[in-house]
């Protein structure tokens, strides 16, 4: 049991190492840049995040809406 511990400890030690040696040389492999449709998307929907929320129509008790 113990062993396997120790294993696993190694191996998540050296896989540690391995990720700083390579933070540290530069060769970090960052993923693609977003691409202007997914950017332009995005912008869109932050937008419509941040617009004001309508106002819900209010009903009075038989079902029709109250006037303003």
């Amino acid at each position: 049991m113990i062993t396997v511990l120790q294993r696993g400890l190694l191996d998540l030690d050296n896989k540690i190492a391995s990720a700083i040696q390579n933070l540290m040389s530069g060769e970090l492999n960052l993923p693609e840049p977003i691409n202007p449709m997914q950017q332009m998307i995005m912008s869109l929907i932050q937008q419509k995040m941040q617009a004001p929320k309508e106002e819900i129509p209010i009903r009075d008790i038989s079902g029709k809406f109250k006037g303003s």
